[in-house]
């Protein structure tokens, strides 16, 4: 059986290295980029089955707009993408209206950076049923 494949877009090296580990050990395939830029190249070789994508990079809204671009490419759009985040609250996203406004972006679940596993990777295997 093959491995799903998840991209983790985000520029915090040690989370992404900490995030990349407990996948791989979930039995997932991992790659990074450290900004949405090296995301987009990475993302046609490797054609992931996710996006791990973290809301705020180079800009706050660097996140934001890599997801927008993602589904208006009618050949990316059908990828799930976690939105993984530690700023929602200093930043004031509300994670609830965020969740509910994800009606806009299918497939979509954000999920707060807390340190408990279990949410991860309950929103990447709901994402990949």
């Amino acid at each position: 059986m093959n491995k799903s494949k998840i991209l983790i877009i985000d520029d915090d090296t040690d989370l992404v290295a900490s995030t990349k580990l407990f996948l791989q050990n979930q039995n997932f395939e991992v790659t990074s980029a450290i900004n949405t830029k090296t995301g987009f190249q990475i993302l046609k070789s490797f054609n992931p089955d996710l996006i791990i994508l973290d809301i705020i990079m180079d800009s706050n809204l660097e996140g934001f707009n890599f997801l927008n671009d993602l589904k208006s490419d009618n050949s990316l759009k059908h990828i799930p993408v976690v939105m993984y985040t530690s700023m929602a609250k200093a930043i004031g996203v509300n994670m609830r209206s965020a969740i509910e406004d994800a009606e806009n972006f299918p497939k979509t679940r954000f999920v707060e950076k807390s340190g408990d596993w279990d949410e991860l990777l309950f929103a990447i295997k709901d994402l990949l049923q």
